[in-house]
């Protein structure tokens, strides 16, 4: 077997690269996650270029074994390690694949049994469980089978398209035991639903899952293939949906309130300690429940916060609150003065709830001074910059496009002065640098609001034998929007492992990031491979001379 590696190792030779196999040209890996203390066996899509070839995880408490040919492999999840995504990458002295998601969970693995296409053929659940599907080809169904009892909540979340980017658009539905459908969710945090079933007599209930393509074509049945796999996560026990606030203030201890199904008391109400967190993790939740810190002040909606008393809030702070009912509105007023330039961001969409915010800006006389529905082309969610005509009081109204509502029409909404601002993203996440190639590293940069300043680009810092000159990002002209920096090796050694760029002016820095198609996230651990020069050959020894 071959071993892979722990989270942030890496690997550093002077060995000649002769007997390595070409790069890992694995796209995807199934299934997409497991159980901690748990051991999978995981089927890759693609070349691993095996021998050679370890895993690089992003975090601790997971390793790999590849086996010397083939396309399965086994990873091992540490009764330690943390719940939540975890990024993970093929890799040898040749080259690496790129990223694809590994979800950790506390429920256990069930795989999908063929045939379980029918209500009668349902694949029994001995429990809560995560279940890890793949819809084989065109039409195919899979049903599942849960015992629930009255007053439980079944919760059925699925992972496909928005999460893992997998190829399915899934539909979920909650069946009764003679297969009449009782409810059904398409879309719902992107292409991915989730449903919330309340049991109403004890008894024998039914998931059923299928999908359409994520990519529309003019088929007009399920559809299915080797790319349309999904994760699939099932329960009566406790589901936390949102927390409010769902972002806290990194100077004091923040107590959340947590709204889901099946909670007990005692975790309806938490409190996250000063310093904030990324996510808020609980040996009762299957995964982690994300939470945002911030430097703003940080407000709860209040009740009532409608036209007529509207909720006083300051140009610098982050509201979080609920839609909570059809044609619900949330009315907010702020003080401005001529000449202020603020900006609105509501989130929704981009958390996984369903709201379809627009915000609008009055002014004292009832007027709409401005508005935003949509952020940008495939994204829900509103950025609203708005400069201030005179002194005064302007007013905020917040609602579904549609007039929805309920309690997962969960939103924040951040109010900050707008300032230039720029953000530097990587074109690729991966390169390749040999002794006669060095490879080039195209960096965009998008200034906005009028940030201006001239950027200092530079790799964070490099083994020894590797080397990037520092580029000069202008403040106007073509090195304004990209930068090329050239990688070079001085072929003494043969690496690979995750490095990081970085802009800098004065004593402010910018990392750059790489946008992932998976759990809409990005990643500042780019990768790179260095070949060494091949070892030269020992000299053969010279004969000896005869007197």
């Amino acid at each position: 077997m071959i071993r892979g590696c722990m989270a942030g190792l890496i690997f550093v030779t002077a060995l000649s690269t002769s007997i390595m196999a070409a790069a890992p040209d694995v796209k995807s890996v199934f299934p997409s996650g497991g159980a901690v203390g748990s051991m999978i066996e995981v089927e890759a899509t693609g070349a691993i270029g095996q021998p050679g070839t370890s895993v690089w995880f992003s975090q601790p408490g997971l390793s790999a074994e590849i086996p010397e040919s083939g396309g399965k492999l086994k990873i091992t999840v540490s009764p330690d390690a943390a719940p939540g995504l975890v990024l993970m990458r093929f890799h040898n002295a040749e080259g690496s694949s790129g990223l694809m998601p590994f979800v950790i969970s506390r429920l256990p693995d069930v795989r999908d049994t063929e045939p379980n296409n029918s209500p009668v053929k349902a694949q029994k659940l001995e429990g809560p469980a995560v279940v890890h599907g793949k819809l084989g080809e065109s039409g195919d169904v899979d049903v599942f089978a849960i015992a629930a009892t009255k007053g439980q909540t079944i919760v059925a979340q699925a992972d496909a398209n928005w999460r893992l980017g997998s190829a399915a658009d899934m539909v979920l539905q909650v069946l009764h035991g003679d297969g009449s459908v009782i409810e059904q969710v398409d879309d719902d945090r992107g292409n991915d639903p989730l449903i919330a079933f309340e049991v109403p007599a004890d008894g024998v209930y039914l998931i059923r899952a299928f999908a359409f393509p994520a990519q529309p074509d003019s088929s007009v049945r399920f559809a299915g293939g080797a790319t349309f796999t999904y994760r699939l996560t099932v329960t009566t026990g406790p589901f936390v949906d949102h927390a409010l606030p769902s972002v806290v203030p990194v100077d004091r201890e923040t107590p959340l309130k947590l709204t889901g199904w099946n909670l007990p008391d005692e975790l309806r109400q938490i409190t996250i300690p000063a310093g904030g967190l990324a996510a808020f993790r609980s040996p009762a939740f299957a995964e982690p429940l994300p939470v945002e810190s911030s430097d703003l002040p940080v407000l709860l909606e209040a009740d009532p916060s409608d036209r007529t008393t509207p909720q006083p809030i300051e140009p610098r702070c982050v509201v979080c609150g609920v839609i909570g009912a059809p044609r619900d509105e949330d009315w907010f007023s702020l003080k401005v003065t001529k000449g202020q330039k603020l900006k609105f961001d509501v989130e929704s969409r981009q958390l996984g709830y369903p709201l379809d915010p627009v915000l609008q800006v009055f002014g004292a006389d009832n007027k709409v001074l401005a508005e935003s529905d949509d952020e940008q082309r495939g994204s829900p969610d509103v950025s609203l910059k708005y400069t201030a005509a005179a002194d005064g009081e302007i007013r905020l109204r917040l609602r579904d496009v549609f007039g929805h509502g309920g309690g997962r029409y969960a939103w924040r909404l951040k109010v900050q002065p707008l300032e230039p601002t720029v953000l530097l993203t990587a074109a690729v996440d991966r390169f390749v640098v040999k002794p006669d190639a060095p490879a080039e590293v195209i960096i965009n940069i998008a200034r906005n609001d009028g940030f201006g300043e001239e950027l200092l680009v530079s790799a964070d810092s490099l083994p020894a034998g590797l080397t990037c000159e520092p580029v000069k990002s202008e403040s106007k002209g073509d090195s304004s929007k990209q930068v090329k920096l050239m990688l070079k090796t001085d072929g003494s050694a043969a690496f690979h492992g995750p490095i990081r760029f970085v802009a800098k002016v004065g004593d402010r820095r910018f990392d750059v990031t790489h946008d992932l198609p998976t759990f809409r996230t990005s990643t500042m651990d780019l990768w790179l491979t260095a070949v060494a020069k091949p070892a030269e050959p020992p000299k053969a020894a010279e004969p000896e001379k005869t007197p």
